[in-house]
């Protein structure tokens, strides 16, 4: 047991770290070398520890005495201003003892000092005769405030792990009745959705509860897919989807598109038997609801959506089961979880004394399980019965602005943690936190420094992560990575709440100018007017972009990066992550002295100016993905203190060798191996504390195998992800295995990559069962290799990636084992995912020999072979757990599914340039999703597709040969078709349509040319129809009337004889239409333009067979309409007349003019009327001349201008005349540049 000071105020901190500083032997000695004043010094820590005997007392009292409240707050901004003073000086230190001074200043002393630095350290003394100054003010106020010294030493255990709820305390009776709902399935029961609505207010333990339930065994065995969305008050569609596609394929997804997003969900749910959670929904619009659950109606009867809320009106929205609605806890099941938390396995049997006060803290819970959480938190391994009673008799508990045990919870933190707490105030609500990030940040700002002295800063903060974990404060997003991690509602408002001005997410709002931890969502275009006020923030330490839109460009004025960031010479914490258009630093950079994190990843940096490593306090470098780096400068063995050094994505072809300086580096991700006099492998000797993800390039460069043997790997424990890599030319063979022996890593290893190895065969411990943490492994361009290592004794291994090892013809016995074939293991027994790739030469894969259940794969999901030309042989028998199965180019592959005892039910198959025999393995299998591609001499789709009853998308692309579906026609399972460019496919027969009830999604690309009508009423399920470049195409029809009821995109382009849409429809739900390319089409129904429509892309040409009342009425129906592209087809006058008349509604926020030959002006008052217009595009116009200047709208944000040749000569030049007429527009983007 420890004792430690808990309880301590969030500003005690950082008075203790200056105490610590000013009282430092060295800071002293460099202090009074530099003829700064020491009495000051000392001054300044005896009004620091006067100051600090209050700040416990100081920090409680200012909850109900505002004067209190305001003495704190203007302290913190003092104290964290002496902080930066005294790290200005420390900086210097550490520039004198980089450029090779002396470490010991007290008896050398520079006889002449430049002119410069002899100001440097006047301003010094007179800055700090300032600092105390304000203190003192500070101490007499302090008297006249009736502050006095408290101190809380209680007997405290660090806790390590987090706490694990193993249980539901007091719910099993709620369990209980929700599992019964969950597992019940009726026969007799719709096909929608089941939605069961859990109700209940914040803290209640509804997202507990039904973690709890999610986890159950029964419950992941009676539904296919399981996933959890956290979707928070911050309702986005798109955002939400994406949440739930992630959970449901555990990868990131990157689709930024809506309604592709939707058709990925709709594939991934398509005939399983699915449950959801969406935990804490908020909104409570019928329309938004119905929206979102729209893609779930490709799920299985049975499939169930649990939503958790604190709205009545979401509760009634959504539920299909009655509401649920969780009521409190009784005050002895409070009392339960209190003691649980407090007291772990060691009960409270041992401590009477203080049941009696733990029931009556239990009672002020008011049936809240989060309060009796994180109380009981405070109170783990506590048994001081006056730190219970102090607790008990808290004054807090009669203030509401937010849950008092929470805030208790807080005030008796250790000062440490009570900074690392309150920073979770700069990220915005309801976003996923990443615990490394979190770290660095931590440390960056300095809050990890001296908590223990013996430790690095990186395990201090994996404490306190850990630490924060266990008191319920944050908790992990069970639905993300395993690395994610988020607050609950109520925790974010606290810490918010007790940052105070200090921290600060800024929404457009106003900023304290004392502001000192900012961070903001990236916006595609970052203009200057977003920053106008940051001026003023001359404290501030952190300028934290955070990921606003699942954009892949964004872009950050000049302003910013040349002229604000120099001026903030506070900053610790700089990013400018992902701005596309940053390719330099300014040389003005070093006036950043304070910096520690700098990241420039996903940048277009070219290279960094040497002004950068001057930056002598930098601790995290962080340049991934900076793909046009294309040096790191010798100087950066300056930044002495740098700790973590990320490289990944960058193409530097080599590395500086005094690189080799930095040898307190945690993270370094590339590591170049030199020629000659560059970077040996043997210098990674010098990196001994290396962990996480390395990479080790160019091995090829290494002479002499020893050295591989000298980068000491096998020592680097805390290394989990490695890949070696060679080059492409061969070298010496011998010399590569043998480097390749030597550079053996820990067996704590996760993943292993080997590119280019020139060996003939592999060392033997790659594939060594000692390797039992190997999770991920890929090899490739192995071109010397004649077998595989023995890869099925890693017991661990989930994903097997192989690719192009020309040599190898054929895989047998060694593959499974090193012993023989040994029948007394189980191959691969983890293995989900196995891949092979590019294998020129493979021509037999062999058979295991093993006998009843140790066959190999027995937990295989996907088998993907790609180019595999020659491969014949058998392929593995026994898969029973196989749902995706892919072929591409592996023409000689025949095999028969009656010889296959694999999963009948696969999910999808993919089959690219097979031969026929090949798709006779469709024969007996169920799937849901069947993709060919190439086969050339198909054609006719073989009838055994009509045997698949489950299958719900079928994919045809590039199949000049295939003529007709089966005569059969195709199964009415079918939701999904897409047709690529198969000219001679005849499409279904017209007398077959009215089966398909199910289709959703029709796409018809290049294809089908003898198909001349097309009738929508025959599809009522239909959402999208997308029809491009049917040559013979005349009419969509909807055979005499009728409606298209669930239609949402209708996409019709290209077709140069379509000369009719129907004239009589209805398009309740089209949100997106486009009718463009489309030369015979004469005229168009208003009814084709829906109230509902979002976007439209048309010909203008096609409107002209409408009168103007005709179009007024069309677009003044359109009220929810902010897309709008015309496309210059004829008639490109009109365009003009719709803007004079004003006719266009102004409910646009974006305008694409696109292909208008001869337009030459835009009609300026009319444009300027469309007050919601944020972005104007302008694409091919080769006659445009000038925009209507003076008649811009004032929301005009962004003005893109491409293949506009008379425009680009009239804006070209930022000095020109006509520059000045558009300047004001935030953003301006001509052809590829983007001035902003």
């Amino acid at each position: 047991m420890a004792l430690a000071m808990v309880g301590e105020a969030l500003i005690s901190a950082s008075v203790e770290i200056l105490i610590k500083k000013i009282a430092s032997r060295e800071f002293r000695d460099f202090f009074s070398s530099r003829k700064l004043n020491v009495y000051v010094l000392d001054e300044l820590k005896m009004k620091l520890l006067a100051l600090n005997a209050v700040l416990n007392d100081a920090e409680e009292k200012q909850i109900t005495d505002p004067v209190v409240k305001e003495w704190l707050e203007e302290l913190k901004d003092a104290v964290l201003d002496a902080e930066d003073l005294l790290d200005e000086i420390n900086t210097d230190a550490l520039r004198c003892e980089v450029e090779g001074e002396s470490k010991t200043f007290a008896n050398k002393v520079r006889s002449v000092f430049s002119s410069s630095f002899k100001n440097f350290y006047k301003s010094m003394n007179s800055k700090l005769e300032a600092i105390s100054e304000r203190l003192e003010h500070f101490v007499r106020q302090k008297d006249i405030l009736g502050l006095q010294s408290v101190t809380r030493r209680v007997s405290y255990r660090t806790v390590t792990d987090s706490l694990v709820e193993s249980v539901v305390v007091a719910r099993e009776d709620d369990k209980e009745k929700l599992l019964s709902m969950l597992l019940y399935d009726d026969d007799a029961m719709s096909n929608d959705i089941e939605v069961i609505t859990v109700l209940g207010m914040g803290g209640l333990g509804k997202t507990t509860l039904v973690q709890s339930l999610y986890n159950v065994t029964e419950v992941q065995k009676h539904f296919d897919l399981t996933a959890w969305a956290w979707v928070s008050d911050d309702f986005d569609i798109l955002k939400v989807t994406k949440k739930i596609v992630e959970s449901l394929t555990l990868k990131d997804c990157h689709i930024t598109n809506l309604d592709v997003l939707r058709v990925e969900l709709k594939n991934n749910l398509r005939d399983k038997k699915f449950l959801l959670v969406l935990d804490d929904l908020w909104n409570e619009k019928y329309n938004d609801w119905h929206h979102l659950i729209a893609p779930f109606s490709s799920g299985k009867k049975g499939s169930k959506i649990i939503v958790t809320t604190r709205q009545q009106k979401v509760a009634q929205v959504t539920h299909t089961f009655p509401i649920y609605e969780l009521k409190p806890l009784s005050d002895e099941n409070c009392w339960h979880i209190l003691a649980r938390h407090a007291f772990g396995n060691e009960g409270y049997d041992k401590y009477p004394s203080l049941e009696g006060i733990g029931r009556k803290i239990a009672r002020k819970c008011n049936g809240l399980p989060l309060a009796a959480k994180t109380l009981g938190g405070l109170l783990r391994s506590n048994v001081d019965v006056g730190e219970w009673n102090r607790i008990l008799n808290s004054n807090l508990w009669a203030h509401d602005d937010v849950l008092p045990a929470l805030r208790i919870s807080y005030l008796h933190l250790p000062a440490h943690l009570k900074r690392c707490f309150s920073y979770f105030s700069i990220f915005p609500k309801h976003r996923s936190l990443d615990r490394k990030e979190l770290i660095l940040l931590w440390m960056a700002e300095g809050f990890l420094q001296h908590i223990h002295e013996d430790k690095a800063m990186e395990s201090s903060g994996e404490d306190c992560f850990k630490e924060l974990l266990s008191r319920s404060l944050i908790q992990k997003d069970i639905a993300i990575a395993e690395e994610k991690f988020r607050m609950h509602d109520l925790v974010y408002d606290l810490a918010r709440l007790v940052s105070g001005r200090s921290s600060c997410y800024f929404e457009g709002s106003k900023i304290p100018k004392t502001v000192r931890h900012l961070s903001f969502s990236r916006e595609m275009f970052d203009v200057s007017k977003k920053f106008e006020d940051f001026y003023e923030l001359m404290c501030l330490r952190t300028f934290l972009p955070r990921l606003g839109y699942p954009l892949e460009e964004f872009y950050l004025t000049k302003m910013v990066s040349h002229d604000l960031l120099p001026k903030l010479r506070c900053l610790r914490i700089l990013s400018l992550s992902k701005y596309k258009n940053i390719t330099e630093l300014p040389v003005s950079i070093d006036s950043l002295l304070h910096l520690r994190y700098l990241d420039l990843s996903y940048t277009s940096i070219e290279s960094l100016p040497t002004e950068t490593f001057m930056l002598y306090n930098l601790q995290t470098l962080i340049l991934s993905n900076c793909e046009f780096l294309i040096q790191l400068p010798q100087q950066i063995g300056n930044l002495v203190n740098l700790r973590h050094l990320d490289l990944s994505g960058t193409n530097l072809p080599e590395m500086p060798a005094q690189i080799c300086r930095l040898q307190d580096l945690r993270t370094l991700t590339v590591f170049i191996v030199g020629r000659q006099d560059g970077l040996s492998v043997r210098d990674l000797r010098n990196f001994p504390y290396l962990q996480g993800r390395l990479s080790i390039l160019n091995l090829h460069n290494v002479v002499n195998p020893v050295d591989a043997s000298r980068a000491n790997l096998k020592n680097k424990e805390k290394i989990e992800e490695l890949m070696l890599e060679w080059g492409s030319e061969l070298q010496n063979q011998q010399i590569e295995k043998d480097v390749l022996d030597n550079l053996q890593p820990s067996t704590n290893l996760k993943k292993l990559d080997i590119k280019y190895y020139g060996g003939t065969s592999f060392p033997n411990w790659i594939g060594d069962s000692s390797f039992s943490n190997i999770i991920v492994l890929r090899i490739s361009d192995c071109n010397n290799c004649l077998t595989l290592p023995s890869f099925g004794q890693l017991p661990s291994l989930k994903e097997l990636v192989i690719k192009r090892m020309k040599m190898v013809k054929t895989v047998g016995y060694e593959f499974y084992s090193s012993n023989g074939g040994s029948q007394l293991l189980q191959p691969f027994p983890s293995l989900e995912s196995l891949e092979f790739e590019d294998m020129l030469e493979w021509q037999e894969w062999l058979p295991f020999e093993g006998e009843g259940s140790y066959f190999p794969f027995p937990c295989l999901k996907r088998l993907h072979l790609y180019t595999c030309p020659k491969l014949r042989g058998i392929l593995p028998n026994h898969l029973p757990s196989l749902t995706e199965v892919s072929f591409s180019e592996c023409n000689q592959l025949v095999t028969k599914s009656s010889n296959l005892h694999w999963n009948t039910s696969i999910e999808a198959i993919h089959i690219t340039e097979g031969q026929e025999d090949l798709l006779s393995m469709l024969d007996n299998f169920s799937y849901c999703e069947l993709f060919i591609e190439k086969c050339d001499s198909l054609q006719s789709l073989p009838r055994m597709i009509l045997s698949a009853n489950c299958l719900q998308k079928l994919t045809l692309t590039n199949i000049p040969s295939l003529i007709s579906f089966p005569a059969d026609c195709l199964p009415t399972s079918l939701q999904s078709l897409d047709i690529w460019h198969c000219r001679k496919l005849e499409f279904l027969s017209h007398d077959t349509w009215h089966r398909f009830t199910s289709l959703e999604k029709l796409r018809i690309w290049n294809s089908c040319r003898s198909l001349t009508s097309f009738s929508l009423a025959c599809f009522p399920a239909l959402q999208e129809l997308y029809i491009r470049f049917i040559p013979n195409l005349e009419a969509i029809t909807t055979q005499g009337g009728g409606a298209a009821p669930k239609l949402v995109d209708f996409i019709v382009t290209d077709c140069d004889k379509l000369r009719s849409l129907p004239d009589q429809i209805d398009l309740p739900s089209l949100e997106h239409l486009d009718l463009s390319g489309l030369p015979k089409l004469a005229s168009l129904s208003p009814r084709c333009f829906p109230s509902s429509l979002r976007s439209l892309f048309v010909d203008v040409g096609i409107l002209s067979s409408m009168s103007k009342q005709e179009i007024g009425l069309v677009f003044q129906c359109l009220t929810s309409l902010t897309h709008l592209l015309f496309k210059g087809l004829s008639d490109e006058d009109l365009i003009n007349t719709l803007l004079k008349e004003q006719l266009l509604p102004i409910s646009l926020k974006i305008l694409f003019l696109h292909s208008f030959d001869g337009l030459k002006l835009l009609e300026g008052k009319g444009l300027q009327n469309l007050t919601s217009l944020q972005q104007l595009y302008m694409y091919n116009c080769p006659s445009f001349e000038s925009l209507p200047e003076d008649h811009l709208p004032p929301s005009l944000a962004v003005l893109s201008m491409r293949e506009c040749p008379l425009l680009e000569a009239r804006y070209r030049s930022q000095n020109g005349k006509y520059w000045s007429k558009i300047a004001h527009i935030p953003a301006i983007q001509i052809n590829e540049k983007v001035i902003i």
